[in-house]
């Protein structure tokens, strides 16, 4: 902690790095910009195979540019363009490059004040979407970390992203302190999947010297460099119980709120407390304790659904229990459900991803 703050120190005194990060993103924004306009002046029915890898050669000359997050949702919409075909897939095309257009426009104004010397928040969305990777250097200086942190993982799934032949580790975590729930992520690279060693399962209560927090909003991605664990107590599974939502009317109000940014995420992790659960039709409905109802349901493009495994597994008395949930909104039939990730009991957590 202590060289950090001296490399902090010295990063004050001296011309800071993100000046010449903030204008090279400029440029990358100009060019994104750019190339997102050659793609809506052709026309997407006019986008084949041929012009669509011709613009990926494009997009990867962004890399130069610090703004991987905008280069990823490059990549995602060029994986959709190969269904232009379809039309089922229209409204997900439509919906991407709409969000897209958001993301540079945004990102375009904030970083003209940013640039400007403005007092502005770092910690924003639009930052947590340019993606740039952030040194420990800048969560310090911006005091985006948290000390004596202890975490508590309650889900992880590895899984593989064909559009960019790389696998994804991703676990949430419940912070035993602030009681939020944050999230991994690393992205392996199929290339070079034999020496870039994977994440996993962790069963103990992670004690961190410094948690760094990325920019957002609900459900943060952190990392650590040093970290001692402990085996998790009786107590921290009564935190965890207690920290769940009870109401979920209030809960799915809060979500419609997020859902209503543009750059919310479309998919927020969120912990509830179980009561009751029946099945109606086709689905499993959960039912809290003031009449609430929340729908269980797998997405339709969803490679590890996990709506019937819960049906499995869901204690016969639920009650005193909570599941680890990602919420999501299908603006189609305008519904909004929840895929079940993990179930929390008094003694355990049952993940029901891997």
């Amino acid at each position: 902690m202590d060289e950090m703050r001296e490399g902090l120190e010295f990063a004050k005194r001296s011309r800071s790095r993100m000046d010449v990060v903030v204008s090279t993103q400029q440029l990358g924004i100009k060019e994104a910009k750019r190339i997102l306009g050659d793609i809506l002046q052709v026309g997407m029915a006019c986008t084949d195979v041929e012009y669509a890898e011709e613009l990926s050669c494009d997009v990867e000359m962004l890399t130069g540019y610090c703004i991987p997050g905008v280069i990823k949702n490059f990549r995602h919409l060029f994986s959709l363009l190969y269904y232009i075909d379809v039309p089922e897939k229209y409204p997900d095309i439509l919906a991407h490059i709409n969000y897209m257009l958001v993301v540079l426009d945004q990102a375009e104004k904030y970083l003209k004040l940013r640039a400007e010397g403005m007092n502005i928040d770092v910690t924003s969305l639009i930052e947590a979407h340019l993606g740039y990777p952030w040194e420990n250097i800048d969560f310090l200086e911006n005091k985006m970390y948290e000390e004596d942190a202890e975490l508590l993982q309650v889900s992880f799934y590895s899984i593989r992203e064909h559009e960019r032949e790389t696998f994804m580790d991703k676990g949430y975590w419940f912070d035993l302190k602030s009681r939020k729930i944050h999230y991994t992520s690393k992205i392996r690279p199929k290339c070079a999947i034999r020496y870039i060693k994977g994440c996993d399962t962790e069963y103990d209560v992670l004690q961190p010297k410094i948690l760094f927090i990325y920019p957002g909003r609900i459900n943060c991605r952190i990392r650590w460099k040093e970290t001692q664990r402990r085996a998790i107590t009786s107590k921290d599974m009564a935190v965890l119980l207690e920290s769940a939502e009870t109401d979920y009317t209030d809960a799915v109000n809060r979500m419609k709120e997020s859902f209503r940014e543009p750059l919310a995420n479309p998919a927020p992790a969120l912990l509830i407390k179980l009561h009751k659960a029946f099945i109606h039709g086709d689905h499993l409905v959960l039912e809290d304790e003031h009449g609430g109802l929340l729908t269980v349901r797998d997405s339709s493009d969803d490679g590890a659904p996990t709506s019937e495994l819960l049906r499995a597994v869901l204690p016969a008395q639920s009650v005193g229990c909570a599941l680890l949930v990602e919420v999501n909104e299908d603006y189609r039939p305008v519904l909004f459900s929840v895929k079940p990730l993990s179930v929390i009991t008094p003694d355990r957590i049952i993940r029901l991803l891997y």
